[in-house]
């Protein structure tokens, strides 16, 4: 079987997020490969995957497609203009996300830290940042 990592948004939705078995198998893939810089002990895997699989395939596909396809860059800008506001980004975003956010928000705060689960995996150094 290949990596679900290894496909574009699209082939992860059809391919993965539309039956039990391959919604299972993606989050195992993503859990390792993108949601914490270090490497995971079984029983934490197999938490953050039995976490996940609360959520019923057919609305984790959803969400998944509503996440690529959303679009809150006024709603971001004006709320660097309007409130305090932090953006915490995953490290491996940093040069990309950094500049736009500087562009687009430009009175808010960017702080960098670890990946997807920073607030998970860096509880205390997440919490201290909000």
């Amino acid at each position: 079987m290949e990596c679900p990592l290894d496909n574009t948004a699209a082939a992860a939705y059809t391919n993965y997020l539309r039956n039990p078995k391959g919604q299972r198998d993606f989050i195992a893939a993503y859990a390792t490969g993108v949601m914490v810089q270090r490497e995971l002990k079984e029983e934490e895997l197999i938490w953050i995957v039995e976490q996940s699989l609360k959520t019923p395939y057919y609305i984790a596909a959803n969400l998944f497609c509503s996440g690529l396809f959303s679009d809150y860059r006024v709603e971001a800008a004006d709320s660097s203009e309007s409130l305090p506001t932090l953006f915490v980004v995953d490290e491996n975003w940093a040069g990309v996300a950094t500049t736009s956010l500087r562009k687009l928000a430009h009175k808010a705060s960017v702080e960098l830290l670890g990946r997807h689960l920073m607030f998970w995996e860096y509880s205390e150094k997440f919490n201290g940042m909000v």
